[in-house]
């Protein structure tokens, strides 16, 4: 039983870390992307991307309460697991 709190709590730590990363690289994207305007990417997409990413990593922290303990075992062991909610929430926010 003591298997499941200690997984949810390095699962808690890497969504924590992540979303700070994510701002750190996005903000100062997107004021490029805005003082530069014939920059290859605009502040539009770059905003839509940071909200997707935003709402994965929100979507998969709700989620992990009700987790099997293999799914969590997965997220717990692994970055790639747990950035690819995220990663697919801002594609598909860009898309939209």
């Amino acid at each position: 039983m003591t298997e499941k709190p200690l997984m949810l709590r390095t699962i808690g730590n890497r969504l924590a870390l992540a979303p700070a990363v994510l701002v750190g690289v996005t903000i100062p994207g997107a004021f490029y992307a805005h003082l530069h305007p014939d920059a290859f990417i605009g502040a539009t997409p770059l905003a839509a991307l940071m909200v997707g990413m935003i709402g994965g990593f929100v979507g998969l922290q709700r989620r992990l309460r009700s987790m099997p303990d293999e799914d969590l075992m997965l997220l717990a062991n692994s970055w790639v697991y747990v950035c690819l909610s995220p990663l697919v929430g801002g594609i598909l926010a860009v898309v939209t």
